[in-house]
């Protein structure tokens, strides 16, 4: 009676020590999980913040065109901001890329406008594409807004 009593005692002991570093373990790999999904969140947000801060600075990109006095000038003045925003929408952001491509379209028509009439900018021809810039901008701006709350949150 007493070896069975021992054995009893020595397996409710050995039992409850597994089910403890097994009990552990499972709530260290949910924590794990959580802090993997929070790590996430914290770069899409750092991402996002990147993404509005391209497309606003693609703003001064715009219009620093109208102040670049050769076309040299304008050959190194690409779209880089709004490319890179463009790119930045394709990798984390799909509910911003197709108003992120026609950003860039814009810009790049702008910026095409401009150079074949350098240094001429007849407003006639330049209406158009300034209007396309700036509505496409705008766009992209209220869906930037539209969206904050879903790619921000950490």
């Amino acid at each position: 009676m007493a070896l069975e009593n021992t054995l009893v005692i020595a397996t409710i002991s050995a039992g409850s020590a597994i089910a403890g570093a097994v009990i552990s373990q499972f709530f260290s790999l949910i924590r794990d999980w959580f802090d993997k999904k929070h790590q996430r969140k914290i770069w899409l947000r750092t991402k996002f913040e990147e993404f509005a801060g391209l497309v606003s600075d693609s703003q001064e990109w715009g219009n620093s065109l109208y102040h670049l006095n050769s076309l040299e000038e304008h050959n190194k003045n690409p779209p880089a901001q709004a490319r890179r925003a463009m790119i930045l929408a394709y990798i984390y952001f799909p509910l911003l890329r197709e108003q992120s491509e026609k950003f860039m379209n814009s810009c790049v028509c702008l910026q095409k406008i401009i150079v074949a009439n350098f240094p001429d900018r007849p407003s006639d021809l330049i209406e158009q594409p300034i209007k396309d810039f700036n509505k496409n901008r705008q766009e992209l701006d209220k869906l930037i807004i539209k969206h904050a709350s879903e790619y921000s949150k950490a």
